[in-house]
């Protein structure tokens, strides 16, 4: 075989083989970064839905101080759907209770909307009880994860506590100085 036939046979085989891999490996491409980015959206989310839930329903309900549902309610914040909604859609729409998550947000806005407006703690308490409602009703339908926010919770608890005897022993540490 001359070396033009060598050559051009090798050229014929790389396109090939190029062809075939980019073909066959793009969606499979697409499919790993869509799951993964999806199963990220999930995480965050639901650890965004845990802290409110801690928040605004498990610490309403022991209420440490007269105005807290609406310093709760004023603070909420809901960055980490809004970005998943806005910037990531096809991975919010990816995770399991897409449409009752953004069902709960849609009721947190309002609410939150309701508080800014009339900022009294009787308007915060409704708020506060509209919350645990809603939370509540999805949790009994098994619109929301439940297991995945009570998994979150533990662990933003865990956080809180260790930090809380970091600041003890920090105290303790620099009042024996």
């Amino acid at each position: 075989m001359s070396e033009w036939q060598k050559i051009l046979i090798s050229t014929i085989a790389g396109m090939l083989a190029g062809l075939v891999g980019g073909l066959a490996l793009e969606p499979l491409k697409h499919w790993v970064k869509h799951h993964f980015t999806a199963k990220r959206a999930t995480k965050n989310i639901y650890k965004e839905i845990a802290q409110i839930y801690q928040m605004n329903v498990v610490a309403a309900n022991e209420r440490p101080f007269p105005r807290y549902n609406l310093v709760a309610i004023q603070s909420l914040t809901t960055e980490t759907f809004d970005f998943y909604y806005d910037q990531q859609r096809e991975a919010f729409y990816a995770v399991p209770e897409s449409e009752s998550i953004l069902g709960l947000y849609r009721m947190l806005r309002r609410v939150r909307g309701i508080v800014l407006q009339s900022p009294t703690v009787d308007v915060a308490d409704e708020a506060a009880q509209q919350i645990a409602v809603d939370f509540e009703r999805r949790f009994a339908s098994q619109l929301l994860d439940d297991s995945l926010i009570q998994k979150y919770r533990q662990e933003m608890r865990g956080r809180m506590n260790r930090a809380y005897q970091a600041y003890i022993e920090a105290n303790r540490t620099r009042g024996q100085s």
